[in-house]
């Protein structure tokens, strides 16, 4: 996966409490990783 694609999907899940996969959990650290402020917020609200 490039750091241009993201599923988010896996990242739902864990903010669900669901597992994920070795792979998932690499892809979202990776795509965390280098796009924080793109995907996260500090104050939880929705990035525009």
């Amino acid at each position: 996966m490039s750091k241009l694609e993201f599923d988010s999907e896996p990242l739902n899940k864990v903010l669900e409490g669901k597992e994920i996969t070795k792979n998932d959990a690499y892809d979202v650290f990776s795509y965390s990783k280098y796009n924080s402020e793109k995907k996260f917020s500090q104050n939880g609200e929705q990035p525009s």
